[in-house]
C-alpha cells in the first residue's frame, strides 16, 4: 500500500468509510455468444474487493471471528494442522486392549450450508 499514489488511496478510503460500492466499476466485459461466457471486471473493482477483504480478514483474526477449527485461507495454517488435529481426537479413542476406533468419517462441503441440530452439524 505504501506504493500506491495518493489520489487512488483517498479515492478507494473514501468509498470504504462510505460503505459504497461504484456502480461505474460494477460493469464487466461479457460476449453472450461465446461458449463460455466469461464477465471481465474492471482493475479498480479488483483492487478495491482485496483491499476489503484484507481489512475484514485481519479484523476477524483480531477479534477471535474465526473457529478455532477453520483453517481454509488463514495465515500460519495448513491442511496438515487440520489433519493433525483429527489425528489427535483418534488417538483419545485407544486403549491399552488395542485400537477401540480407529475410523472417522468427514463430510466436507464446499457451499453448503450448515445447520445446528440437537448437537450434531448438519448440512442442507
Amino acid at each position: 500500500m505504501a506504493a500506491f499514489p495518493a489520489v487512488f488511496r483517498r479515492t478507494f478510503q473514501h468509498y470504504i468509510d462510505a460503505g459504497i460500492f461504484p456502480e461505474e466499476w460494477k460493469r464487466q466485459r461479457l460476449d453472450p455468444s461465446s461458449y463460455r461466457p466469461i464477465c471481465l471486471l474492471s482493475v479498480l473493482d479488483k483492487v478495491l474487493e482485496r483491499l476489503i477483504q484484507r481489512r475484514l480478514k485481519a479484523h476477524l483474526e483480531s477479534t477471535g471471528g474465526f473457529a478455532d477449527g477453520e483453517y481454509g485461507f488463514r495465515k500460519g495454517r495448513s491442511t496438515m494442522d487440520a489433519i493433525t488435529r483429527l489425528d489427535g481426537d483418534w488417538t483419545d479413542y485407544e486403549t491399552d486392549e488395542g485400537i477401540v476406533s480407529r475410523s472417522v468419517s468427514a463430510s466436507v462441503p464446499r457451499n453448503g450450508k450448515r445447520v445446528q441440530r440437537g448437537g450434531a452439524n448438519v448440512l442442507n
